[in-house]
């Protein structure tokens, strides 16, 4: 379970720097892991110069290794501490931004087991929420190498256009080996079928004893 949450540290009550884009991308690992990366354009929206400054990513994991982050001039700090069951990524941008301008900014980081579960493993992602607004961006999910998403709460890829400052959004999923995904997850669909077969079977025997 992750809950990445992206923010800009000059913020009040108006906020002038807005995402233009946002692209976060979850490739799910066969070890159980996942590695995150987030991309998106910030943008000066105000009418005077605004230095970002510090930026958040708050993940609900148990530990975050492989931590790097990119600004438009190249390489940026970025550390992760503690609060509560979180980790706090906190990055920074210092070059200032004038009216109308906008910078890149990248992310990248592993989580060790993202996903738990046998034949079928499951997930569940958080995004948000952004203290910056997001005129347009997309959460994209990757299964394993050999496996399929059996199963999303929601159509994927998952829009997060107009997603408001301060709000984020939330997907459960489920890879497996079957190729199609189902209305419901595969892992119970599986076992209601193994159980149906069984009643049957039992069914059978019973009358044949008779």
């Amino acid at each position: 379970m992750l809950l990445p949450l992206s923010s800009p540290l000059a913020q009040r009550e108006y906020n002038p720097l807005v995402f233009e884009w946002v692209e976060v991308s979850v490739s799910f690992q066969g070890d159980g892991s996942a590695v995150f990366e987030m991309r998106g354009m910030l943008k000066n929206e105000g009418e005077v110069v605004v230095v970002p400054g510090y930026g958040f990513l708050k993940v609900s994991a148990p530990s975050v290794e492989d931590l790097s982050a990119r600004g438009p001039g190249g390489p940026i700090e970025a550390t992760v501490s503690e609060e509560g069951d979180l980790k706090v990524i906190r990055y920074s941008l210092w070059e200032p931004l004038e009216p109308g301008e906008a910078v890149n900014v990248s992310i990248s980081f592993r989580v060790p087991s993202a996903s738990s579960g046998l034949l079928f493993r499951e997930a569940v992602l958080g995004v948000g929420g952004f203290s910056s607004s997001v005129e347009r961006g997309v959460l994209q999910v990757s299964p394993p190498p050999g496996s399929h998403i059996t199963y999303s709460s929601r159509d994927l890829p998952l829009s997060l256009d107009g997603l408001p400052q301060g709000e984020g959004v939330e997907v459960e999923v489920e890879f497996g080996p079957l190729p199609a995904r189902l209305p419901v997850k595969a892992s119970i669909a599986t076992w209601t079928a193994v159980l149906a077969v069984l009643a049957v079977v039992a069914l059978k025997v019973g009358r044949g004893r008779g």
